[in-house]
């Protein structure tokens, strides 16, 4: 090759590189679809116990924190704020003694069954004492649950859109080299004919 010419571009190297970027953002996306359901299963768990501990601190609740039963007290003293979840405590008659400011005057769950059911869009723990005078929901809405997850995989996600255009520098870089180790090798093949059948000289 004389000197001045331009270095003739690999296009193997370009197809190395493009089918290595291709394999590494499956593997990504395939890792981030593992990853996601490993969230859900462990926040769901996390939350769902986050709700039964709630409902037992409720249900062992003094009967003078509830009001009377004439609904006089019917939300929590505690003022307005963002509620992530909700409750309602109801007594041996069914009677709402007292919920929290975003919670409505019906029961979430009309079941009324201990346990976990996803309900109009809310996720309602019920959970009854054992003497039977009291009754706990509490509820978390269900697109609460899939925000977490979505934020998760923008994380995921947003990641690979910086992490693809570093591995494409760097495989462009190492194959660069690579290949710029067989030039002399290339440029002595392109100027043989196709019987010449002669040892390639070592560099």
């Amino acid at each position: 090759m004389s000197e001045g010419e331009p270095r003739p571009s690999w296009s193997l190297e370009r197809r190395i590189t493009r089918r290595l970027l291709l394999v590494l953002g499956l593997l990504w996306l395939l890792g981030t679809a593992v990853a996601l359901g490993g969230v859900w299963r462990e926040t769901a768990e996390v939350l769902d116990s986050s709700l039964s501990e709630t409902a037992e601190r409720f249900l062992v609740l003094p009967e003078v924190a509830l009001g009377d039963v004439n609904g006089e007290r019917l939300f929590a003293e505690i003022g307005l704020h963002e509620e992530y979840v909700i409750y309602q405590i109801f007594d041996a008659k069914g009677r709402l003694r007292l919920r929290s400011h975003s919670a409505p005057d019906t029961p979430l769950d009309d079941e009324r069954h201990d346990g976990v059911r996803d309900v109009n869009g809310w996720h309602v723990l019920t959970l009854t004492r054992q003497d039977g005078r009291r009754r706990v929901e509490v509820a978390e809405t269900i697109e609460h649950r899939f925000e977490v997850l979505w934020a998760s995989l923008g994380w995921l996600a947003g990641t690979l859109i910086f992490v693809l255009p570093a591995v494409s520098i760097a495989l462009a870089v190492i194959l660069r080299r690579g290949f710029r180790a067989l030039e002399p090798a290339r440029a002595e093949l392109s100027g043989r004919s196709a019987d010449d059948l002669r040892p390639i000289a070592s560099s």
